[in-house]
């Protein structure tokens, strides 16, 4: 998982911070020389290097002071290092030009002392904990390169050498400051994981605990209910062995429907409670789904003939399939049950059964009142659903079964049809997921909690993630990791007015391939913007992590 723009951040943060501490390391080495320069007997030279080198600290304090006085943010971090790295480059100048106003061929002590200010402010950047290279480049080329080509172009033969050990101090000090930098970007993605990690950690604590209450009132709630209802139920069977009249058995007949209506949604929200717990899950088998609907029509039909509604069943003889016949059962036998709640008296309901290709169709159709909702019902808010809970439930275990339901208005206006896909022949004990360990990805949003997400998820899966908050950000990790990938997913709109088929064409141009991409937007006109884009998949926002895992497992 590398985020470069994650690692820039948490640089520019460290030099921030660490600007003091720096400031005093730096004061001791110019002490030191000063000591040189006064055991040498250079007092101007050494007047001249403290106020110039002096001066140099106090730019350095004063702009981590008041740079970015409210802290380094994913909006300023760039700005800071581009001007610490300006600042750094003068710095190098100023310590250059002093080495090279000390250096007398006449004396080797005075030698001596140009190379250590060349040399000594620099060491640092070799050792782990340099915070960020660049600026470390710009301070060490002023600083060496011109004191040792001074020497190598005016120096006699002997002392040339000196120079010559200078380039080779030069680069061994880059290649050292990459490792050191290596080191400190590893330490930094470290920290970043394991921040991620906890803040995770602290969430999903808070979420249990909101869900573990909201079970606990929903099963104290359900409990108390319960009771007064079980009461009901038996005061209503005594009420029908006192009625005396057509008129009071109509209206307890009334009664006894609401009671049975409170009771079956009663049910329904201890099925919601069972399934958001994980009480209960899916056991797949192959069985009869004919036989299983034909038993629930028949025992349903002596409740719909009391409203005077007509069950009729559309079922073949027999539809062999491997699923969950309990999940299924209660599925249909919420929606017949909430079509006979809402049928005039009168009416028709339709249960429908037929193979459908790799799946199984099921449809119950009713003359009632419908939904003033266009479209699926299942997708509208809760508020707007005639039978929230129960739905609720129906959509909950329909996940489980990995079935499709819906819920719509009939065309011609009367009545409603649910609809029910389910897969023919589910694998059972579940779906086993493809190792992805060999899968690897270059995701792109500038939305840091998204790109967040996105990578810990996919690193979870086993996916080796590159993750980048602009597409430059992705071709320089492109560029020092070398790192072929399999797919790319780019946000519909980044920021600096780029977006998803300006980002896929920069990527393809730079790595010479046509790389798979899945664009993820809330754009409804994204398809036909990307559509002259050959190899680009959309997946529109919120994106389940189904879907995203589909294109890993092609």
């Amino acid at each position: 998982m590398i985020d470069l723009s994650a690692i820039r951040l948490e640089q520019a943060k460290y030099l921030k911070g660490d600007a003091r501490q720096s400031a005093l390391t730096v004061s001791g080495i110019i002490l030191y020389v000063s000591v040189l320069l006064l055991a040498g007997q250079r007092y101007e030279l050494m007047a001249l290097w403290i106020v110039s080198a002096m001066s140099m600290i106090v730019v350095t304090l004063l702009y981590a002071r008041f740079a970015a006085p409210e802290g380094i943010t994913s909006n300023n971090y760039q700005a800071y290092l581009k001007w610490h790295t300006v600042i750094t480059f003068c710095t190098g100048v100023v310590w250059g030009i002093n080495s090279l106003l000390v250096a007398d061929y006449e004396s080797l002590y005075s030698i001596f002392i140009a190379v250590t200010i060349a040399t000594s402010i620099t060491v640092g950047g070799m050792f782990p904990g340099n915070s960020y290279r660049p600026a470390y480049i710009a301070l060490a080329i002023p600083t060496i390169l011109l004191l040792a080509a001074y020497i190598i172009i005016t120096a006699p033969l002997p002392i040339r050498y000196f120079g010559m050990g200078l380039l080779l101090y030069f680069a061994f000090a880059l290649l050292s400051s990459a490792k050191a930098e290596l080191a400190t970007r590893d330490w930094i993605i470290s920290k970043t994981q394991q921040k991620l990690a906890d803040s995770v950690v602290a969430y999903n604590a808070e979420v249990k605990e909101v869900f573990d209450s909201k079970t606990r009132f929903l099963t104290t709630a359900s409990h108390d209910l319960s009771q007064p209802l079980h009461a009901q139920g038996h005061y209503i069977e005594a009420l029908r062995q006192t009625a005396k009249s057509p008129e009071q058995n109509e209206l307890i007949e009334k009664i006894a429907l609401t009671w049975r209506a409170q009771k079956e949604m009663l049910g329904d929200l201890v099925d919601v409670l069972r399934l958001d717990g994980g009480m209960i899950q899916p056991r797949f088998s192959t069985f009869d789904i004919a036989v299983i609907l034909q038993e629930l029509a028949n025992q349903i039909a002596l409740e719909a003939k009391r409203k005077d509604v007509e069950i009729i069943s559309y079922l073949p003889a027999s539809l062999m399939m491997c699923s969950d016949p309990i999940f299924l059962r209660r599925i249909v036998s919420n929606a017949m049950t909430n079509a006979i709640n809402h049928a005039a008296g009168g009416h028709e309901i339709e249960l429908h059964l037929e193979r459908a290709d790799d799946n199984v169709y099921i449809a119950v159709k009713d003359r009632g009142p419908g939904f003033h909702v266009e479209g699926n019902v299942l997708t509208a808010p809760i508020e707007l659903r005639r039978d929230g809970v129960g739905l609720t439930s129906i959509e909950n275990m329909s996940k489980l079964i990995e079935a499709q339901p819906s819920l719509s208005n009939r065309t011609d206006g009367v009545g409603s049809i649910f609809s029910l896909i389910v897969p023919l022949d589910h694998e059972a004990g579940g779906t086993e997921l493809k190792d992805l360990s060999a899968s690897s990805v270059l995701v792109i949003d500038d939305d840091h909690n998204i790109l967040d997400a996105i990578t810990v998820m996919f690193t979870q899966w086993g996916v080796l993630t590159l993750s980048a908050n602009s597409v430059e950000d992705g071709l320089s990790i492109l560029t020092s990791t070398q790192m072929p990938i399999d797919l790319l997913i780019v946000d519909n709109r980044l920021a600096n007015d780029m977006d998803a088929p300006k980002a896929i064409t920069t990527i393809r141009a730079a790595t010479r391939e046509d790389l798979p991409a899945v664009v993820v937007s809330g754009d409804v006109y994204a398809p036909a913007k990307l559509s002259s884009l050959k190899g680009v998949s959309i997946l529109p926002k919120p994106v389940d992590a189904r879907d995203f895992r589909q294109y890993f497992e092609r």
